[in-house]
């Protein structure tokens, strides 16, 4: 990650890194670490100091509070449900299902082993699988990604958008985690 060395603005360098060609899931804790404050990834880092390090989730500006579920130790953490702006919001609510359900970085105890996935928040737990931490941001990328259902964007009847709520067309600093073929990417 290469950080503009006069703000916080990123270079228009990405990189790639497999993770789990490098790091052992079943070594190392990939849990979610949620702020009491809005803060900048560099000071978080700076707080815990992790081995990697990756924005994840969405929040409400207004009022700071979660537009996603995270989840660390099997247990809920912040949830989009406790967001009054979100939940009150008249032109979003007959679409909070489609919200709470966005993609999800999924850390899953099968067994003896940890393994990833990525999956929308509903989507079950395999039977064999426990729940170990999760972070929701989305959008799901692969197989396909279908922006519509997890509404970051809206289209109209002549399939124009409408609404972008996160300008996925515009050129913008982005994170992505990806699961390809039993290997995790951050990018």
């Amino acid at each position: 990650l290469n950080l503009n060395p006069y703000g916080d603005a990123l270079i228009t360098t990405i990189n790639l890194i497999n993770i789990l060609n490098e790091i052992d899931l079943n070594k190392y804790n990939v849990s979610s670490y949620v702020a009491k404050k809005l803060d900048s990834l560099d000071v978080i880092v700076d707080t815990v100091n992790p081995l990697v390090a990756i924005n994840s989730g969405f929040f409400d500006a207004q009022n700071n509070k979660t537009a996603s579920f995270v989840y660390n130790d099997g247990k809920l953490v912040v949830s989009p449900e406790d967001n009054e702006n979100l939940i009150a919001n008249p032109q979003l609510k007959k679409h909070l299902q489609n919200i709470f359900n966005r993609g999800e970085l999924r850390i899953l105890y099968c067994g003896r082993q940890i393994k990833a996935d990525v999956a929308f928040h509903n989507t079950p737990i395999p039977r064999t699988c426990m729940l170990v931490n999760s972070a929701q941001a989305g959008p799901i990328l692969l197989p396909n990604m279908d922006l519509e259902q997890e509404y970051f964007i809206e289209k109209d009847n002549n399939n124009i958008v409408v609404r972008d709520s996160i300008g996925v067309y515009k050129k913008t600093a982005r994170s992505a985690v990806a699961l390809k073929k039993n290997d995790l990417y951050f990018v």
